[in-house]
């Protein structure tokens, strides 16, 4: 589950409402290949922004005991009805700096109008 905060005003980007996500995730390990697919909706308190679900799949495969690599498939539905859905393909590599930290980087193609172009980022995961 998330939980957005209301950290900015309507004038600036943001809505300045809660919001929260619940989601299931799937996955199974099957030797060096993890399937998965998640299904969940997004919940907004602002009137500017309807309710959206959202899903994703993919697969990654292990490379070797510290790097997988992997792609995603995400579909968001639109927010406003002034958009179309968003649809994104993600591939991304997972590092495993420790045993219970990993970092990675990560692209993003947009497929519609209403996905961006293309973007990337650094995504980090801890386990506690």
């Amino acid at each position: 589950m998330d939980v957005t905060l209301p950290t900015r005003s309507k004038n600036e980007l943001g809505t300045g409402a809660w919001g929260f996500a619940a989601w299931a995730e799937f996955f199974q390990q099957i030797g060096p290949v993890t399937p998965f697919a998640t299904l969940g909706r997004s919940f907004f308190a602002s009137d500017s922004l309807d309710d959206r679900f959202f899903a994703s799949v993919g697969g990654s495969i292990e490379l070797s005991e510290f790097v997988a690599a992997g792609f995603s498939y995400d579909w968001l539905e639109e927010t406003s009805g002034e958009t179309p859905d968003a649809q994104e393909l993600v591939p991304f590599l997972v590092l495993a700096v420790s045993p219970r930290l990993s970092i990675g980087p990560y692209g993003v193609l947009g497929l519609s109008s209403g996905s961006p172009d293309d973007g990337f980022g650094v995504s980090m995961s801890f386990a506690p």
